[in-house]
């Protein structure tokens, strides 16, 4: 009997068709992980790599650099505002005994109360100087070194953003010492800048995480491994600092730091396994080709169309950086002036308690969000939680207050763990360095330009109100929520195109 040109034999012809042309998706899409159905998200695994103890040794050394960095940064605000207080002071026949109550009080016409804001102004404008003279070569640098990771391995980068910290810290400490011009530590800031200030140390801490974690639950637990470890470093070291500076001065400060720096570099290259292996790495080696893959993220799109992801989530990791890496100078300068007049050790002890309520109740609450909520309603969360904060730090009046508006923003950071994770998730792991560059020169200019903002800011409005910046900055957290907003409907949108897509056109072969 004939079959051909049958109803039956047409349906069968009709079946093979589409199975095979599910064969050929299933050929051309990794497995998904984690039963997540977004396009493109968390489709990528890791290198596979059968991690021991030594391989978290990366959080210490993580640690051990943000406590020596932010230990002297504090420091250097410090004693740039006691540099030019000591200078004023001398101008306008003072003795610097018993000066701060009088500025405590409040009197506009008391000459205290003149001499210490014209000081504070100026001490807020070199911070200004001090950002540039960083800033504009580590953005430079931080495109340049951070685009090597992927092609000389971690360990490479993360032994230069050390030893450039641990010269600027030399530097200021020889200047301090010698009792020199301002002009030396701002050619310390610029020799830190040319090997990428801290961000080379941030962003390959994070491709090292993504290196030996898979993607879902796990890359955001090793994301939020070494957001941890950076808070308890920051909070180590506003407490300690106060204390070295009242016990032995700002010249032993930046040298005890720059000896840390020193014990933590032979511990990253004796004991720290490399990640990257041989056969992972780039095999084009030219600076422009490795710029290229860090660009192409944002301006090339693909099939899973994840251009306009990469962008939105990029644009918003920086607004929301503008707000929180101002945070640092600005609000010292701001606990130091009335009417708080707050020591340098009570700046430290309040810095640390806000670090560890945020890091135990802040980041400690991922777990219990990612139950019921995903990551962008998340980074909702601690957008929010910045943002309040923010505002009501610009009319704050009172210590208790302060302390107060520490519940307030306590889930800030979850907003920029999140903004990491969904990057990560989105890159397959031989672009993870490349992508972390990317985030890590935005994160190297926007600081500059929050740096220089804020603190141009402030100068300007420090006689007649010191909170306007805080209301500034809280801004940036509010246009990053209505993002956010948009981030969510699209990808929804989004996914639910592609989940109601129709299959492919099938040509029915009907034999003559």
């Amino acid at each position: 009997m004939e079959e051909n040109g049958s109803p039956f034999t047409d349906n069968i012809t009709t079946r093979r068709k589409h199975r095979e042309a599910d064969d050929e998706n299933k050929a051309l899409l990794p497995d998904k992980q984690d039963n997540d159905d977004d396009s493109g998200y968390r489709k990528f695994r890791g290198l596979d790599i059968k991690t021991t103890w030594l391989h978290w040794l990366i959080g210490p050394i993580v640690f051990a650099y943000m406590f020596a960095m932010l230990c002297s940064y504090y420091a250097l605000v410090e004693y740039t505002n006691q540099y030019f207080m000591k200078s004023e002071y001398k101008k306008a026949n003072l003795s610097l005994d018993n000066t701060t109550d009088a500025f405590c009080k409040v009197d506009k016409d008391n000459i205290v109360y003149q001499t210490e804001a014209k000081a504070t102004s100026q001490a807020s404008t070199w911070n200004v100087y001090y950002s540039v003279a960083s800033g504009v070569p580590a953005v430079i640098s931080n495109m340049v070194l951070g685009s090597y990771t992927d092609a000389f391995g971690r360990k490479f980068l993360l032994a230069v953003g050390i030893i450039g910290t641990c010269l600027r810290l030399s530097i200021a400490a020889v200047t301090i010492y010698l009792e020199a011009d301002l002009i030396y530590i701002l050619i310390a800031c610029f020799v830190e800048g040319c090997t990428g200030q801290y961000a080379t140390t941030l962003q390959v801490s994070l491709a090292y995480i993504a290196d030996i974690t898979k993607p879902g639950r796990a890359r955001i637990l090793g994301i939020i491994f070494i957001e941890f470890v950076i808070g308890v470093g920051l909070s180590a070291a506003s407490l300690a600092e106060g204390y070295m500076v009242e016990w032995k001065g700002y010249m032993f400060t930046f040298a005890s730091m720059a000896g840390v720096l020193i014990l933590t570099l032979i511990l990253m290259i004796c004991f720290l396994p490399e990640t990257l292996s041989k056969e992972h790495r780039h095999r084009n080696k030219s600076c422009i080709g490795l710029l290229k893959i860090s660009i192409s993220f944002f301006v090339d799109n693909d099939s899973e169309n994840r251009r306009w992801k990469y962008q939105l989530v990029l644009l918003i990791h920086a607004l929301c950086n503008i707000s929180f890496l101002s945070r640092l100078p600005t609000e010292t300068l701001y606990q130091l002036a009335s009417p708080f007049c707050w020591s340098p050790t009570k700046i430290g002890i309040y810095a640390a308690i806000r670090t560890l309520v945020i890091m135990f109740v802040g980041l400690g609450s991922v777990h219990i969000f990612s139950l019921f909520i995903d990551e962008i309603w998340i980074c909702m969360i601690g957008t929010a939680s910045y943002a309040a904060a923010f505002f009501w730090t610009a009319f704050v009046n009172s210590d208790l207050v302060y302390y107060i508006i520490i519940a307030v923003g306590c889930f800030g950071p979850l907003s920029t763990t999140m903004q990491r994770s969904i990057l990560s998730h989105l890159t397959p792991p031989e672009k993870q360095g490349a992508i972390f560059s990317a985030v890590g020169t935005l994160e190297v200019v926007t600081s500059l330009l929050a740096n220089v903002m804020t603190s141009w800011i402030y100068a300007a409005t420090v006689t007649y109100m010191r909170g306007l910046v805080f209301l500034t900055v809280g801004g940036f957290d509010g246009i990053c929520i209505v993002l956010l907003i948009v981030l969510k409907i699209g990808w929804e949108v989004e996914k639910r195109r592609n989940k109601y897509k129709k299959l492919p056109q099938v040509e029915i072969i009907v034999p003559e």
